[in-house]
């Protein structure tokens, strides 16, 4: 089966765009994305979102912002040389050339963007708080596991459709392709979600009830057939490389982990003569610091950083290459990088962030960060249905009239859903989601009266 390219890269939108044609512009319909998403607001919050450490004093500790920056960076860098081997292939017209890692770049910053306050945890905040709570008892089961398993990755593909700053309901008003890319489950909350299935694609889920329409019109108009775009793999590929590695590289500069615990994981993560050849790699580079650097260990981590990352791109490439006919037929649904010769790179740096996440400071911040989402979650929802909402003499008519305008007006005038329950609902997870880690929890101390210490 070939691989129509043409119609996977096609500059299709909701909306015809409203952009000036300027003479000289040779930037293609995916750098036009680009633009739209490193000058909006949504990608500058990420500057306040944890990577992995919270509140750091230091500019070397990587935050949300900077890391979909390296992922954009490693994307590109999958996006060319994949496209240059389906073009020496024929199966990339040379019309095409350029697209592939435009829009890959383009993705990269877009991946994390629906991302709530404390990432990962943050959506298991939002997730226990709908468990332990009535309020969805008379949605139906599509809507309701919209909330019980809420996840950043429907709600990126919702802020790019409807919450943009826009003065109408399409958003940044993006193509199907780059819309598609970030997709990486294409299933609703009630397919998705199967946690034990051996598909990649199915572990999670990819849009909202209120988005399934748009879902729809976007596989179907690219031909997916509800199936992952293929260059879908590449981005999976460029955020595992990016936070596997980086996020390793964060952990020795605050000293979690340390040169023995790198070498000792080594030991026990690879194999053979390949475990061997990561010794003797350290080893000679190593030799070449001078021994009374006062960065010894930060430069070997550096080093090690970019050669595994070199390692991981190339193996990236070459699977995809090799499993390209499944990819495109939709038979191959594993993680590219574990389906690689550098699975066990990859494992041995899944090993090592464990020290991260259990890291202290990481710790108190998830649970200053759940506090401030359980109570936020319970008084703007029932804000949000009380009688007296619109009376801000009253307490829930106060919170009320906290809950983000843009959101509300958006709510109100472009949400096309028809269950007003579940938009209300809606309306606050995109207000208390969108929230920056550092909004959450000053706002959390403003309204709740207990002072920060």
């Amino acid at each position: 089966m070939k691989a129509d390219w043409e119609k996977l890269l096609q500059n299709k939108r909701f909306r015809n765009t409203r952009s000036s044609i300027i003479d000289n512009d040779a930037r293609n319909h995916f750098d036009n994305d680009y633009s739209r998403i490193i000058l909006s607001p949504h990608f500058r919050r990420l500057q306040d979102k944890a990577q992995v450490f919270p509140y750091d004093d230091s500019d070397f500790v990587r935050t949300r912002l900077t890391h979909s920056i390296e992922v954009s960076c490693f994307a590109r860098s999958l996006g060319l040389a994949v496209e240059k081997r389906l073009y020496e292939l024929k199966e990339l017209p040379e019309k095409s050339l350029g697209y592939i890692p435009s829009l890959l770049s383009t993705a990269g910053l877009l991946h994390d963007i629906g991302n709530p306050p404390f990432g990962h945890f943050g959506e298991t905040c939002i997730q226990d708080f709908f468990t332990h709570s009535e309020i969805l008892d008379d949605l139906n089961e599509e809507e309701k596991n919209d909330f019980l398993k809420f996840e950043g990755n429907p709600q990126t593909l919702r802020i790019l459709r409807k919450l943009g700053p826009a003065i109408d309901e399409y958003s940044y008003n993006l193509t199907f392709p780059t819309l598609s890319s970030i997709i990486k489950y294409p299933h609703s909350s009630i397919s998705g979600n199967k946690q034990a299935s051996t598909k990649s694609s199915e572990k999670k889920f990819g849009y909202f009830q209120a988005e399934k329409d748009d879902f729809q019109i976007i596989s179907d108009s690219l031909g997916l057939g509800n199936k992952r775009h293929p260059l879908v793999f590449l981005l999976e590929a460029a955020d595992d490389i990016a936070y596997s590695v980086s996020d390793i590289e964060d952990g020795c500069k605050k000293g979690i982990i340390t040169e023995k615990t790198l070498r000792d994981n080594i030991d026990k993560n690879l194999l053979g003569s390949e475990k061997e050849n990561e010794h003797k790699v350290l080893d000679e580079y190593k030799n070449k610091i001078p021994k009374d650097h006062p960065a010894d260990f930060i430069l070997l981590i550096q080093y090690y950083r970019i050669r595994s990352q070199s390692s991981l791109i190339v193996a990236a490439v070459d699977c995809f290459i090799n499993n390209y006919e499944r990819i495109i037929n939709g038979e191959f649904d594993e993680d590219l990088v574990l389906a690689s010769d550098a699975a066990n790179i990859r494992k041995l740096f899944k090993k090592l962030a464990k020290n991260n996440f259990n890291h202290p400071t990481v710790l108190k911040r998830e649970l200053a960060g759940q506090a401030a989402l359980k109570f936020h979650l319970k008084y703007f929802t029932d804000s949000l249905f009380s009688e007296s909402k619109d009376d801000t003499r009253t307490i829930p008519g106060k919170f009320n009239a906290l809950v983000s305008k843009n959101y509300e007006f958006i709510n109100n005038k472009f949400e096309k859903y028809g269950n007003e329950k579940y938009k209300k609902l809606l309306l606050i997870t995109d207000f208390i989601s969108g929230m920056t880690d550092t909004y959450a929890i000053k706002l959390f101390h403003e309204l709740s009266g207990i002072a920060p210490f």
